[in-house]
C-alpha cells in the first residue's frame, strides 16, 4: 500500500495513524512511503502509556508510527527522512510479530542539548559560545535550562570536554566530564554564557557538550514483540536512545547508521541500541555507530530488591527510577535470589503467582516457599536473556564505551572495528546502583580490530576489554563462566588489552598488538589461558 493514498491532511502524524489503522484492519502487509521529508508533530499523533527502561518515561507518550497488535507487516520508508518536531517516539512496535522497518532516516528537530566553543578562561570560570541551534534560558537560581517550542524544558545535567576547535571528530586524550552541581551560569551575550565554579577547566578553543537531565524519548521502541527487524535505517539525533527494545524475542538490526548530522559533535543522546529482558537472539550486523553519547549496544536484565518476606512469597521493588513499570515476571518462570554484593545465586525459585502492585512493587508467590531469602537480597528473573551477535560493525568517536554486555546467552562479538575513547567491550552488572543484570555464560570475542582505543586515558574504564569485579568475592564462585578472546588486532592502544575479574574460564590467545602498555590483568579468575 502506498502512503500517498492516505495523504489526506497537512498533518503527517495524523495521516500515518490513519494509514496504519487501515493496514491493520484490512490485512495489508506493507506500507511504502514515496521518498520525501515528512515532518511529524505530536498534537495529532498516536499516544500510548509506556514504561521505557533507562529513560524518564512512565506516562503517555506521543508516537508518530504506532504498530500495535500487528503481524507480518513492513514499513518501507523508501529512502525518506522523518523529522520529529516535538517530543515523541518516531516508531513504536507493541505486542506485534514479524515486523520490519526499513529504508528511512530519522532525527528530532529540537533535542535540547548544547554544543559550544570555549572563548575565555579565568579564575573560577570559563566562557563559551553556543554553536548549535538549541534553545535555552538561565533560571533564577543561575542554572542553565534547555527548552523547545512546545513548552518542555530540561535542566542542565553535565558537561563534557570533547575536542579542540580544529578537531571536529573524536575525543581528546584528556577528555573529562563533570556532573558537579554547585555551579552557576551567567548570560554574557545572545549565544554566550559563563560557567562559574567548574570542576574541570578547559582551554580556549576547546569544544564542549552540555547535556540535559531528562531522556524524553527514544527514536524507535519495541516491546513484547517477536521477530522484529530494522534494515537500512539511519538515526541522527534522539531525545534518548536510538533503538530500544524490551521484553522482545528475536531482534535483528542490519545496516543501521547512527551518526552526526550537519557537522554536529554528537548523534543520539544516549546508547545507539539498548535491549532489556529480551530473549531469543539479538543480532546487530553491518552497522555504523558514531557520535552517540554512550554505548553502541547495551544488553541487560533487571535486578529487583527484596523488601519483605513472608512464608508464601516476597515483595520486590524495582530500584532504578529509569525502569519503573516494566512487568518482567510471569507465572512458571524462575528467579534467582542473591546477595547484592556477591551476585552469586543462593537458590532458584519458581513463580506460582504474581501481583503487580504499582510501577515499583511486585508481590511474587513462590512454589518452594521462601526459605533462604532475606530482606536486602536482590532477585533476577532468569527466563528472559538473549543470545547476542554483534558482527561486521564500526564503533568510533563516541562518548564512553563501545558496548556493554550482561546477558546469559551465547554472545559473539566478531569482525568489528572499534575506535572508542573508553572501554571497547565491557562486562558489568550492579546489584546496588544501576540494578542491571546479569552474568555471562559463553562469550566469544574474535577477529576484531581495536584501533587506538581507550585514548581518553582518564575516563570510562581502565582496559580495552574489561570485566568489572563484583563488590565482594567469596573465593570460589565466579560471576562469569567463560570468556574467549582470540585472533583480534590491538593497534596503538593506550591501555591494557584485557582486564578480567571474577571469570571462571578465560582464554586470551592468537591476538596481535604493536604495543603493550601494561600486562593483561586477571583478578579472581580461575582457569586462565594466556598466550601473547
Amino acid at each position: 500500500m502506498n502512503y500517498s493514498n492516505f495523504n489526506l491532511t497537512d498533518d503527517h502524524s495524523l495521516n500515518i495513524a490513519l494509514a496504519l489503522d487501515y493496514c491493520k484492519k484490512n490485512g495489508v502487509t506493507e506500507l511504502t512511503f514515496p521518498k520525501d521529508t515528512y515532518v511529524l508533530k505530536p498534537q495529532r499523533a498516536s499516544e500510548r502509556a509506556l514504561s521505557i527502561s533507562n529513560h524518564n518515561i512512565h506516562n503517555f507518550v506521543s508516537i508518530a508510527m504506532l504498530i500495535e497488535d500487528m503481524e507480518n507487516f513492513t514499513v518501507d520508508g523508501g529512502g525518506s527522512t522523518f523529522v520529529c518536531d516535538g517530543v515523541m517516539i518516531t516508531a513504536a512496535i507493541l505486542r506485534s510479530k514479524n515486523i520490519t522497518l526499513k529504508n528511512m532516516t530519522l532525527y528530532v528537530k529540537e533535542h535540547m542539548r548544547a554544543e559550544a566553543t570555549v572563548t575565555a578562561v579565568g579564575e573560577g570560570y570559563f566562557d563559551f559560545e553556543v554553536t548549535n541551534d538549541t534553545e535555552y534560558y538561565i533560571n533564577n537560581d543561575g542554572m542553565l535550562c534547555f527548552k523547545n517550542s512546545y513548552g518542555q524544558d530540561d535542566p542542565y545535567h553535565y558537561y563534557i570536554i570533547v575536542c579542540r576547535e580544529n578537531d571536529e571528530k573524536g575525543y581528546i586524550p584528556e577528555t573529562v566530564e563533570s556532573f558537579k552541581k554547585d555551579i552557576t551560569f551567567e548570560k554574557l551575550g545572545e549565544r554566550s554564557m559563563r560557567l562559574n565554579n567548574p570542576l574541570y577547566m578547559p582551554e580556549v578553543g576547546m569544544r564542549i557538550i552540555l547535556a540535559p537531565r531528562t531522556r524524553y524519548g527514544t527514536t524507535i521502541f519495541a516491546e513484547n514483540s517477536k521477530n522484529t527487524a530494522f534494515e537500512n535505517v539511519t538515526v541522527h539525533t534522539s531525545y534518548g536512545m536510538g533503538i530500544m527494545a524490551q521484553l522482545c524475542e528475536n531482534v535483528s538490526i542490519d545496516r543501521l547508521a547512527v551518526s552526526q548530522k550537519d557537522g554536529a559533535l554528537h548523534s543520539t543522546n544516549n546508547d545507539a541500541t539498548h535491549f532489556v529482558h529480551c530473549t531469543g537472539t539479538v543480532k546487530v550486523t553491518n552497522s555504523f555507530f558514531e557520535g552517540m553519547l554512550d554505548d553502541a549496544l547495551n544488553a541487560h536484565g533487571l535486578y529487583n530488591m527484596v523488601e519483605r518476606v513472608d512464608e508464601k512469597g516476597i515483595l520486590v521493588r524495582d530500584m532504578h527510577p529509569g525502569s519503573k513499570g516494566i512487568d518482567i515476571y510471569n507465572v512458571g518462570c524462575h528467579i534467582a535470589v542473591m546477595d547484592q554484593r556477591l551476585l552469586i545465586p543462593i537458590k532458584t525459585y519458581t513463580i506460582a503467582d504474581t501481583l503487580m502492585i504499582n510501577s515499583e512493587y511486585f508481590y511474587l508467590t513462590l512454589s518452594e516457599g521462601t526459605d533462604g531469602i532475606k530482606v536486602g537480597h536482590v532477585c533476577e528473573e532468569l527466563e528472559h536473556t538473549p543470545d547476542i551477535i554483534f558482527e561486521g560493525n564500526t564503533v568510533q568517536n563516541n562518548r564512553a564505551r563501545g558496548m556493554l554486555l550482561a546477558a546469559h546467552g551465547k554472545t559473539v562479538v566478531r569482525n568489528n572495528y572499534f575506535h572508542t575513547p573508553g572501554i571497547s567491550v565491557m562486562f558489568e552488572s550492579s546489584g546496588d546502583f544501576w540494578f542491571e543484570a546479569g552474568n555471562t555464560e559463553d562469550v566469544l570475542i574474535e577477529n576484531n580490530v581495536f584501533d587506538n582505543c581507550g585514548y581518553a586515558t582518564g575516563a570510562w574504564g581502565k582496559g580495552i576489554i574489561e570485566v568489572k569485579k563484583r563488590k565482594d568475592f567469596d573465593g570460589e564462585n565466579y560471576y562469569h563462566k567463560s570468556i574467549t578472546v582470540v585472533n583480534n588486532e590491538f593497534k596503538d592502544n593506550a591501555r591494557p588489552m584485557l582486564i578480567a575479574c571474577n571469570v571462571e574460564n578465560i582464554t586470551f590467545k592468537g591476538n596481535t598488538t604493536n604495543n603493550i602498555v601494561s600486562p593483561n590483568e586477571f583478578i579472581n579468575c580461575k582457569n586462565v589461558v594466556e598466550e601473547l
